[in-house]
């Protein structure tokens, strides 16, 4: 999360953020939804993440940025209670 608010230069720009997380093994599993307040953000992200490589860990793995079949905070908020 601190290197997604660094690239995107602040957390003004998402009302939502929620990383997965693998508890038997201690890590996130490799995915994280964002939901963007206005879509220029959801651009911008798109564009600075595409093919991204985090600088914190030592993968080749690159980012995509894909948009959710849910979408909207209340949604979000929704469906992660309904689980």
């Amino acid at each position: 999360l601190e290197e997604i608010i660094d690239c995107m230069g602040s957390s003004d720009s998402f009302d939502f953020f929620y990383l997965p997380w693998d508890l038997q093994n201690d890590c996130n599993v490799g995915y994280a939804f964002v939901n963007f307040r206005d879509a220029a953000s959801a651009e911008r992200c798109s564009r600075i993440f595409t093919n991204f490589s985090f600088r914190k860990f030592d993968s080749r793995k690159t980012c995509r940025v894909q948009p959710a079949h849910i979408q909207g905070l209340e949604n979000n908020l929704r469906h992660l209670m309904d689980r």
